[in-house]
């Protein structure tokens, strides 16, 4: 009751005392009745929007309880079939509710009316549209692809992709849209940002010939199967990691810094790092720093019982 007394709106008093003439009235069926236009038009007769054959009262079944009041139906235990039964009938009726929602939307024009609907992969036209044209022997029209342009990016790909398949004078009108969107600095409207066309920033190689290229352990495996891409994910190019990846990244850069540390030494290094991953407050954030710490605890114990190696190795990538 609070959430349907909150949707309650003040009433615009300034609508009913409007004197405008030259003006488009938008109105649904039922309040459009008792008035008429000299031309009408009609939108969204799409099969699932006009007619909508969901049921209204499925839950408490409120249609079937007027029924009963009004003494048009007999009180009595619904099973499956019946309940069955009941839909059907209920989709006919809502069916011809829709019906005549049309037939008034229809006999609102004095002169012409329009009908608008979609047709594509999703939607299609509603079965209104087919009887009215047989009614009046009229042809339904296609007035062509709606063009699709949501955002300035789309209409760049758009403007491209239309434009390298148009003729050479057709050409140039696409060429003069892209030039201005490329003024406006809109992304990807100008020839330089476009793959192929633009010079490469660089010849030199990814690593300089003298360099050494530092591979962690946990990444040689990496490197042997593709060395192009561990060397991307090593400059950067990684989604953003997880909590548990960032937890396991923290806890090898301890153990880096930290080689031969104890575990008072790791746990002091933990906690002067620990704000760059998690707080203290939450359960989650409690539940992360319990497994950060048995992770510490095992790196105390591994790095206690096992020296300190160097080991060096050597390879072409």
């Amino acid at each position: 009751m609070d959430h349907l007394t909150s949707q309650e709106f003040a009433v615009d008093s300034l609508g009913a005392r409007a004197q405008g003439t030259d003006a488009v009235s938008f109105a649904t069926p039922a309040s459009a009745a008792g008035r008429e236009w000299d031309v009408v038009v009609i939108a969204g007769v799409e099969e699932g929007v006009w007619p909508n054959l969901r049921l209204r009262d499925s839950v408490l079944g409120a249609q079937h309880l007027s029924e009963i009041l009004a003494y048009r139906a007999d009180p009595e235990p619904l099973d499956a079939e019946r309940r069955s039964q009941l839909a059907r009938a209920a989709r006919r009726t809502v069916l011809d509710d829709e019906a005549r929602a049309f037939a008034v939307a229809v006999s609102r024009a004095r002169r012409s009316v329009v009908v608008a609907c979609v047709e594509d992969e999703d939607t299609r036209p509603s079965r209104f549209v087919d009887w009215l044209s047989t009614a009046v022997g009229v042809e339904p029209q296609a007035t062509g692809t709606v063009p699709r342009v949501s955002d300035l990016r789309h209409a760049v790909a758009t403007l491209r992709a239309h434009g390298a398949s148009a003729e050479s004078e057709a050409r140039s009108g696409y060429a003069a849209a892209l030039a201005l969107l490329a003024q406006r600095d809109v992304s990807g409207a100008h020839p330089r940002s476009w793959s192929g066309v633009a010079e490469p920033s660089t010849a030199e190689g990814y690593f300089a010939p003298d360099e050494p290229v530092r591979v962690s352990p946990s990444r040689v495996e990496a490197v042997e199967r593709c060395a192009l891409r561990w060397a991307l994910e090593s400059a950067g190019g990684v989604g953003q990691d997880s909590e548990k990846q960032q937890l396991g990244t923290l806890i090898h850069e301890l153990a880096q810094q930290h080689p031969a540390g104890t575990y008072d030494e790791l746990m002091e290094a933990l906690d002067a790092r620990w704000h760059e991953l998690a707080g203290t407050e939450t359960l989650p954030d409690k539940m992360l720093r319990e497994k950060a710490e048995a992770m510490v605890w095992r790196l105390a114990s591994y790095l206690g019982s096992s020296p300190v190696d160097a080991v060096e190795a050597r390879g072409t990538i």
